[in-house]
């Protein structure tokens, strides 16, 4: 492992291309989340003249937001899993080439495990937030 000591920094730029698709991915998770009112407004529009593109229009970004969403979870559970395992493997054995004792090395693979979980659960939960309230807030403004 490259560096004295592990950090969300380190990780983040040690697996960027990983994390940055499983971020991609929230990003576009999101985006179909923000449009779902339009195509809700589209799809009644139609209804009110007897066409049902709309619907399909809705339905298709349902299924879309599904494979998505699902695909994300996915590949986030094996990527973050997969950090986690080399990372603390790394951790290991650097711990036992320095003589650490057991407590010492049961506590720096809880925290690593705390920031993988930081970066699997609480960042996509942050960037949602964040987005979903950005793209409210373009939305409302541009109507």
């Amino acid at each position: 492992m490259k560096g004295s000591y592990i950090s969300i920094r380190t990780i983040l730029t040690r697996f960027k291309k990983k994390i940055a698709l499983t971020l991609l991915l929230v990003l576009v998770e999101i985006i179909i989340q923000l449009l779902f009112p339009l195509f809700i407004g589209v799809a009644i529009n139609d209804l009110l003249v007897q066409r049902y593109q709309g619907v399909l229009w809705l339905g298709g970004m349902g299924l879309l937001a599904l494979l998505i969403g699902s695909g994300r979870r996915f590949y986030d559970t094996r990527t973050y899993a997969e950090i986690y395992m080399i990372t603390a493997e790394e951790v290991v054995a650097k711990e036992k080439t320095n003589g650490g004792d057991i407590s010492t090395l049961a506590a720096r693979v809880s925290l690593l495990r705390e920031f993988i979980e930081f970066l699997e659960n609480s960042m996509p939960a942050v960037l949602t937030s964040l987005i979903g309230v950005v793209g409210t807030l373009v939305i409302i403004a541009a109507l």
